[in-house]
């Protein structure tokens, strides 16, 4: 069965990408940007819906390995936060002992808000291990978008993707990386993607395989994204060694008609083929 090209496959040796250890939390995150085009946590809620507070199972398994102590801080006066953001905080934070929620009114305790160096009407997130923090604005959380030049409506609530996200970032000390292949007229990769792999942590950098003589040590996972021109036998004897060393790539066809018989060949060989803009199952 044929699959649209905005569904991407990811590689690796042997078949699909099928798990990760370091990283784990990253690299899933952006595997699941690349199978459906936006991010996976920038949902769209009706958000009087109970399905606002819905935790996915990746969140779920982070928190659940999760070693260090994270504090939750609510800073806002008092009666200011929205029930919704309450709500749902009070359903994360019972998903790990690690995790604890507190509520500080800056207006009535300023010099305690002080240490928190965070605006009001935020949540701070902080390791004292680490020493780490962000702070989430509530405009992060619940954002809105113009329904016209003079009036907004509520778009999306993201507070399980800002919470995790910062979860992970106040905890890690290793940092991953994406990158992106050029050379072959490749597309920039949207704006909501790239706001999204930033909001997993994820450091975004270019490589040229054919003008740096490979994929960097560093790279966690690299991104095809829509090539109009095709590898050369050299490149793809590159990549072909990056993925039989257990690299990772998102591969994601664009609307060229144009053959790429070594861009092909390296999809043929872990089970999958290009057909007019699809990848498709070869036995399919």
């Amino acid at each position: 069965m044929k699959n649209k090209a905005k569904f991407s496959r990811s590689l690796r040796q042997g078949g699909y990408l099928a798990g990760v250890t370091a990283g784990v939390l990253a690299v899933v995150v952006l595997v699941n940007l690349m199978m459906g085009q936006l991010p996976s946590n920038w949902k769209e809620f009706d958000l009087t819906d109970n399905s606002l507070y819905e935790i996915t199972d990746t969140s779920k398994d982070f928190l659940s390995g999760l070693e260090q102590d994270v504090q939750i801080v609510v800073l806002a006066e008092d009666g200011t936060t929205d029930a919704r953001i309450e709500k749902f905080l009070d359903r994360y934070v019972a998903l790990s002992s690690h995790l604890s929620l507190s509520y500080v009114d800056p207006v009535a305790h300023p010099q305690q808000a002080s240490q928190y160096d965070a605006d009001s009407d935020s949540v701070v997130v902080l390791c004292e291990e680490t020493g780490k923090s962000r702070a989430i604005p509530f405009d992060d959380i619940i954002t809105y978008s113009y329904t016209n030049y003079f009036s907004m409506s509520e778009s999306t609530f993201d507070a399980e993707g800002q919470l995790t996200s910062a979860v992970d970032y106040v905890t890690s000390d290793i940092n991953h990386t994406v990158y992106t292949v050029t050379g072959h007229g490749e597309e920039d990769l949207s704006d909501p993607i790239v706001s999204a792999i930033e909001k997993a942590n994820l450091n975004l950098e270019s490589v040229s395989p054919a003008l740096e003589g490979g994929v960097p040590e560093d790279c966690d996972v690299l991104v095809v994204n829509a090539p109009s021109t095709d590898l050369s036998e050299s490149e793809r004897t590159l990549l072909e060694e990056y993925l039989a060393g257990g690299g990772h790539m998102v591969f994601l066809p664009g609307e060229t008609l144009t053959s790429l018989p070594n861009w092909e060949g390296l999809l043929e060989g872990r089970g999958l083929k290009l057909v007019d803009g699809y990848i498709a199952d070869p036995g399919s």
